[in-house]
């Protein structure tokens, strides 16, 4: 980021998609990977592009140093939990970071192993995921 921002913050709307764990079979000779979650694509391409619209387009460079980052993924409420704010069913909020996190990876960071604080929530309201994304500061 430039000196004039400390923090760039953007929602992605949709349903947030885990980043599944993979199926493993056999086709001919050889063992083959598949994602088991075939709504996780879409949804990294969502969040490339809003990271790149709201990233790239706006002149930050990609960061090669530590990152601190917020989510705050927003799931639809189902009818029978009308009054219950915070999310506790499926899915797993470490597998919707990590769908984010590869995401953003190659755009607004080298690699998401340059994120060093990372707080993620997840409750009910209009589908999407808040990102916050900041530079570490030096002490």
């Amino acid at each position: 980021m430039d000196n004039s921002m400390d923090i760039v913050e953007f929602f992605v709307p949709g349903i947030p998609a885990p980043k599944g764990s993979k199926k493993a079979f056999v086709r001919g000779k050889r063992a083959v990977l598949v994602n088991a979650n075939e709504k996780t694509k879409p949804w990294e391409a969502s969040v490339s592009a809003a990271a790149y619209e709201h990233w790239t387009m706006q002149g930050n460079a990609m960061l090669d140093e530590p990152v601190h980052m917020v989510l705050l993924f927003t799931m639809p409420q189902p009818t029978s939990r009308k009054k219950v704010k915070e999310c506790d069913r499926k899915p797993d909020i470490d597998k919707l970071a990590r769908s984010v996190l590869d995401a953003l990876s190659g755009i607004v960071f080298v690699d998401d192993s340059r994120v060093t604080k990372l707080n993620c929530s997840k409750i009910y309201g209009i589908p999407g995921v808040k990102i916050w994304i900041a530079k570490s500061t030096k002490n």
